[in-house]
């Protein structure tokens, strides 16, 4: 079971303080965060995800900052905004890969998981499969 420490995790913005003395302890389960419009919700988020470094504080995954941990750390991850980005050019297929790729899963892992996800979702039989575009795989990252 892995362990999320946030010690006194702060945000500026120049003279704007996003994220106030911070301090949480996770461990394995689902967590939610409830808050006004301007509370520092999505912020603190970005700095848990390793997009956004705090102006002061530390956060660390089993007793190791998360900024030292890269692919390992990214693949614990489990996150969904409330509003997120898209590209409207990539097909179910394409937009799996680009996700294992930022999980860091190898290439027979992610393809595996991807099948299983379309299948779950009713979706293989509309699945478009470039293997051989390189672009599929090139997006991505993917090694």
């Amino acid at each position: 079971m892995h362990r999320l420490e946030l010690i006194g995790v702060e945000k500026e913005f120049g003279a704007k303080k996003a994220v106030h003395l911070t301090n949480l302890c996770l461990q394995q389960g689902v967590y939610g965060l409830l808050g006004e419009n301007g509370a520092g919700k999505t912020t603190l988020m970005r700095m848990t995800c390793g997009i956004l470094k705090p102006t002061r504080g530390v956060i660390r995954c089993d007793r190791i900052e998360i900024g030292q941990m890269g692919k390992t750390y990214r693949s614990l991850l489990g996150y969904l905004p409330q509003e997120f980005g898209y590209y409207k050019e990539f097909t179910a297929l394409r937009f799996l890969r680009y996700m294992a790729a930022l999980k860091a899963l190898p290439e027979v892992t992610a393809e595996k998981k991807i099948n299983d996800l379309l299948e779950l979702t009713g979706l293989e039989n509309v699945r478009i499969d470039r293997r051989n575009d390189p672009a599929d795989w090139n997006c991505a990252g993917a090694a």
